[in-house]
């Protein structure tokens, strides 16, 4: 491809000489010496793909003790990761029943038709807790995301949790739901104890192949920021700007 760039770019910088209609000719081939070019110039880019980052809000309550944070896709063999950043103005009095769970694609179903947030736990495949400690100079990009919140407390109740997506012996594609919830909200009905918290999620799909039969950190993964299902789809975006630059 390379080659036949450079002899388009040098036929169109030379004088044409078709035997039929010469600005015709000059107008295509310049044209598609910068398709050439431009093609070029997205393959050897580096991928500039950001994670799948998903922000917003969850609050907790005795009547929906569970937020379902997102939905990603995962290639086979995969060991994803995940990051969240949770932030509140108002303590959380008593974070021990707050955790982050992670639910397998075929026990999504049951986990949906689980009557109480203790039977629906049961199914994840990894949960994680959650501690808050407050940060008393928070950056003013979370500060900005409370502006309608009224409380007297200077800082922010931050949490952050960094840990992998289980990683078992499956040869398909899978898709991963990661659950925030507190099942002790749905006992002791302690609603005012459990502020609205805004979340920062991120989470990346890896692509080493390598098969891990428990969830332990593989010697060295593969990170990639694109979820599985969307794989691919970088080349295609390349070739769909090329030939519309043809049009």
């Amino acid at each position: 491809m390379v080659s036949s760039c450079r002899s388009l770019e040098a036929a169109a910088s030379m004088r044409c000489r078709c035997p039929y209609n010469g600005s015709h000719c000059c107008g295509f081939v310049v044209a598609w010496s910068h398709i050439c070019l431009v093609g070029l110039l997205l393959m050897m880019s580096p991928t500039t793909c950001e994670a799948k980052i998903v922000l917003g809000s969850a609050q907790l309550t005795g009547e929906k003790t569970e937020s379902t944070l997102t939905k990603f896709a995962m290639s086979p063999y995969a060991q994803g990761k995940a990051v969240l950043e949770l932030h509140s103005k108002d303590m959380y009095v008593d974070e021990t029943g707050l955790k982050l769970h992670f639910y397998k694609d075929e026990d999504w179903k049951r986990v949906k038709k689980a009557p109480t947030c203790a039977e629906k736990i049961r199914l994840a495949r990894k949960s994680v807790p959650i501690e808050f400690e407050l940060n008393s100079t928070p950056t003013r990009e979370k500060l900005k995301r409370h502006k309608h919140n009224k409380s007297n407390e200077k800082g922010l109740w931050e949490a952050r949790v960094e840990t992998t997506i289980p990683g078992f012996r499956s040869d398909r594609p899978q898709y991963w739901y990661i659950t925030l919830d507190d099942c002790s909200l749905e006992v002791y009905l302690h609603d005012a104890q459990a502020p609205k918290m805004e979340y920062t999620l991120t989470v990346m799909d890896e692509t080493s192949e390598a098969k891990v039969n428990s969830d332990v950190f593989k010697q060295e993964p593969v990170y990639i920021h694109t979820p599985a299902d969307e794989a691919g789809m970088s080349r295609l975006h390349v070739v769909t700007a090329v030939v519309s630059l043809g049009l």
